[in-house]
């Protein structure tokens, strides 16, 4: 049995990114994985939990678990988890505030890159486009519409079943995203997609602030995309000449190291 941390926030039914954790470490394991807190948690992987408020009792000095893959939401003080065995962040960015503890050996990416280990979907394209919002904004205004503007639209339940939320991932031509994870299962998917914003101001507040998706590029061995701040009268045609693809050999790179740092035993299928 694995004891793991993984955030249970997330319009009530929990986030995708977040479920997304204990379902990848369980798959690559072939154990049973629980919900722990995280300072007693034997792994901590996926999302921006590396913040101190997540630890009780400032107990990131004390941590002496693993970190594979996690990151920083602001990263503006930091945090050197001097006990903890740090395997691999998001990104350069959250390697960049861990100090001495983060070195060369720790690998950079999101395991969301890794989904493919939990479910290889075989759904056929059906959309055009698929909207792929953080769960907060689903309900947007400008987001409702979109959709109403072409049946080729799709919206993407950030907070549904796993599978089921790949499966419409896949089902599209592209994906435009304001939720991280978005953007992370469009890559792993090798689905063209575009970093979406909605100009709300929500972005400067706790919960979207836009560290993690620079953080999340820096991993790449490119610039970082411009966001695209969607238009109130947006249209199919406005969103479909801005998504791209990030450079398939980066995305396989990441998958690689990612898998390779990972901590525990492996179900024989991963080994």
């Amino acid at each position: 049995m694995i004891k793991m941390y993984w955030w249970q926030g997330g319009g009530g039914t929990g986030n995708f990114g977040d479920k997304l954790a204990p379902a990848l470490v369980q798959a690559l394991t072939g154990k049973q994985v629980t919900y722990s807190p995280i300072d007693k948690a034997d792994i901590v992987a996926i999302g921006s939990v590396l913040e101190p408020w997540f630890w009780p009792q400032d107990s990131w000095l004390t941590y002496a678990g693993y970190i594979w893959g996690a990151g920083r939401m602001f990263g503006n003080i930091a945090m050197p988890f001097p006990r903890a065995n740090i395997v691999g962040v998001r990104g350069e960015l959250t390697l960049n505030t861990l100090g001495d503890v983060g070195t060369q050996d720790t690998v950079v990416g999101d395991p969301g890159l890794l989904c493919g280990h939990l479910h290889r979907s075989e759904a056929k394209v059906k959309y055009k486009l698929g909207i792929w919002p953080h769960w907060s904004e689903a309900k947007h205004p400008k987001l409702s519409a979109l959709l109403n503007s072409s049946p080729e639209i799709l919206l993407i339940n950030p907070c549904g079943d796993i599978r089921a939320t790949i499966d419409q991932a896949a089902s599209c031509e592209a994906i435009a995203a304001t939720s991280l994870h978005g953007l992370v299962i469009a890559d792993a998917l090798a689905v063209p997609n575009c970093w979406l914003r909605l100009g709300t101001g929500k972005e400067d507040n706790v919960g979207m602030p836009l560290f993690k998706y620079f953080d999340y590029f820096s991993a790449f061995q490119a610039p970082p995309p411009a966001p695209h701040i969607l238009s109130t009268d947006a249209t199919l045609d406005e969103l479909l000449p801005k998504v791209n693809s990030r450079r398939h050999a980066d995305v396989a790179r990441l998958q690689d190291d990612l898998l390779s740092a990972f901590p525990l035993q492996r179900s024989q299928q991963f080994v």
